[in-house]
């Protein structure tokens, strides 16, 4: 997605219709300074607060509990205005066991807002100037215009310091310096200066210098920063009641990825079509043949009243013909052989083999003798078993071919 940032003027206020002393910049290489010319469309958008409208404070508050409903007490203190009209950020990772807050004039703010919607800008998210600061150990940044000037430090904590109006650094900065210890103060002090003669941005560094005990260097101007990556630090102001609508997030994606997102929607539309187009054609095919195994079981077992399976309808219609017709089906030899059991013991033969084929029960007995084979093929018919005999070429193996059982 391709980044528009734009930079609220240092003095801008609701009165203020200035609109050359805006910038703006993205991460194609646009450059602009104008609000209402060459603005681009379709970009996701960040704009970026002078430092001066942002208060920022580290709070120590206790971490459970409501501490959030003790927040705005907190910061009361600080304030100038109605505690009514802080809009109040909080962020109580950045800098723990702290709570970092910023602070900013709700109507202010609202007013600002509004006027970019007059211009035709969707805010997506909205920092601080002090947010694309980053800052090495022990090193500290200090942003200089012609309005005035403010400090970044390790840990992103910003201040508004005093005009620079001549070489003597700001009183702001001094004490803040003082405060510190010898393991807090900075070693390096970076000078990032916006509209201010370079020549006179020198001499401010080497007087800040000498009276501070700090090095100073001068870094250029400050648009060079412009699309710096946001700091660690860095917290987005549009929270609560001001969290900008993502209604229009389409619209800002560059075109390589919106024709990535619609190809991969029409890929999934199209498997998910022929998926459902299939499923309805196997269906139907179950359905076809369901059909059919209807028509064709009333067609050979008309007496059929209801078909509740059709399967297993047709399967004991089957079974019921093979009984009918005087064959043994393979689940009938269990009983076939139950019956065999009432023969008894007996000594002249013995059954060899018993076997299923072409819907007929095959058994093979070995007796002595073909007399003692008629013998037994005599018994056999009293137990109501009706078969074939036929001795083998040594007359001793018989086979009996039993075609059906009757009670």
């Amino acid at each position: 997605m391709n980044l528009l940032r734009l930079f609220v003027p240092e003095n801008w206020s609701p009165d203020d219709q200035n609109v050359t002393q805006w910038f703006w910049v993205t991460d194609t290489g646009l450059k602009g300074g104008r609000l209402d010319r060459g603005l681009p469309t379709g970009f996701r958008t960040q704009v970026f607060l002078p430092a001066c409208e942002v208060l920022t404070l580290d709070i120590d508050l206790p971490r459970k509990g409501r501490w959030r409903e003790a927040l705005p007490y907190a910061v009361e203190e600080y304030l100038l205005g109605d505690l009514n009209n802080a809009h109040i950020v909080s962020d109580i990772q950045s800098v723990s066991p702290l709570t970092r807050a910023q602070i900013l004039d709700r109507n202010w703010l609202n007013q600002l807002l509004a006027y970019l919607k007059e211009q035709g800008v969707s805010v997506d998210e909205m920092y601080s100037q002090s947010a694309v600061i980053s800052n090495q150990p022990n090193e500290w940044t200090a942003l200089i215009n012609v309005h005035g000037a403010y400090l970044v430090q390790q840990n992103g904590l910003s201040h508004a310091l005093d005009t620079v109006e001549s070489d003597e650094p700001p009183f702001i900065l001094k004490k803040i310096l003082s405060e510190k210890d010898k393991t807090q103060r900075p070693t390096h002090l970076r000078l990032i200066w916006e509209g201010i003669a370079p020549d006179r941005v020198e001499q401010v560094s080497i007087a800040w210098s000498e009276e501070l005990g700090v090095r100073c260097t001068i870094e250029g101007n400050f648009k060079g920063y412009a699309m710096r990556p946001l700091s660690a630090h860095a917290s987005n102001v549009l929270t609560g009641a001001f969290a900008s609508d993502s209604t229009n997030n389409w619209r800002k994606l560059n075109r390589p990825l919106k024709l990535t997102l619609i190809l991969a929607a029409a890929t999934v539309l199209v498997w998910v079509l022929g998926f459902s187009v299939q499923t309805w054609l196997w269906g139907n095919t179950i359905r076809q043949l369901k059909a059919q195994t209807e028509t064709e079981l009333r067609r050979g077992f008309p007496e059929t009243r209801s078909i509740l399976n059709p399967q297993l309808q047709m399967q004991k219609g089957l079974a019921d013909l093979r009984a009918q017709a005087g064959t043994y089906s393979p689940d009938e030899l269990p009983a076939l052989l139950g019956r065999l059991k009432e023969l008894g013991d007996i000594d002249y033969a013995h059954l060899i083999s018993l076997d299923y084929q072409n819907q007929n029960a095959l058994l093979v007995w070995h007796c002595d003798s073909a007399d003692q084979a008629e013998t037994l093929l005599g018994q056999l018919k009293k137990l109501g078993l009706e078969g074939t005999l036929k001795a083998d070429s040594n007359g001793q193996n018989v086979m009996l071919k039993l075609m059906k059982a009757t009670p």
